[in-house]
């Protein structure tokens, strides 16, 4: 029932505006009713059925990997007693790049000026 619910949801979505018919709800239909209310909700989402081994059968339960929000997955180890040191890494880390790029654009304006030279040279000649 809840995929005929879904289907009849996109076909309700996609219909021209100002169409007014629509189709209902098989379950509304069948028990005879105009809305779910509090009153009156729609089975699907209130029954539970269970088999004789005393196991819920419908609707089945989705197991859940509780690992997901287990609070030390999230902990930020910057916050800690050893916080100097990731500050110290950070710095390092800096460093470095700093100098990887400082020996690129040295490497491209030594090329640079290699080819420029080649290039005089040639138009000399």
């Amino acid at each position: 029932m809840t995929v005929l619910d879904r289907k009849l949801s996109r076909l309700h979505e996609t219909r021209p505006s100002g169409i007014m018919l629509h189709l209902t709800c098989p379950e509304l239909m069948a028990r005879g009713l105009d809305e779910f209310n509090r009153a009156r909700p729609s089975l699907l989402k209130s029954v539970q059925l269970y088999g004789f081994n005393g196991n819920q059968v419908w609707p089945t339960k989705v197991a859940r990997d509780l690992s997901l929000f287990a609070p030390e997955r999230y902990a930020n180890p910057r916050s800690g007693p050893d916080w100097h040191k990731f500050s110290e890494a950070c710095a390092e880390e800096v460093k470095a790049e700093s100098q990887r790029v400082a020996a690129y654009y040295e490497q491209q304006a030594q090329q640079r000026k290699e080819r420029e030279d080649r290039e005089n040279r040639a138009a000399a000649e």
